[in-house]
């Protein structure tokens, strides 16, 4: 049996699982290459460098994907 649980601790789904057998994403391979970053601040200003303070850089890929990292600077 397995259960999923909130923040709280409640159990909001209960399941049964597959003994015996494995699921999950296999052989995953990504071709895309990064194509450019932009920065934004937290208030969603383009900036043209990193500034200090915490700063949002996107990441745009070959593929038309794009990956969001947050940091302080």
């Amino acid at each position: 049996m397995a259960y999923v649980t909130n923040a709280k601790g409640e159990v909001i789904y209960t399941g049964h699982t597959l003994r015996g057998s494995q699921s999950g994403v296999k052989d995953v391979q990504n071709t895309a290459t990064m194509v450019g970053e932009e920065y934004y601040n937290v208030n969603g200003i383009k900036l043209t460098t990193p500034t200090s303070g915490i700063i949002i850089k996107l990441t745009r890929y070959s593929d038309g994907s794009t990956k969001a990292t947050k940091f302080v600077n």
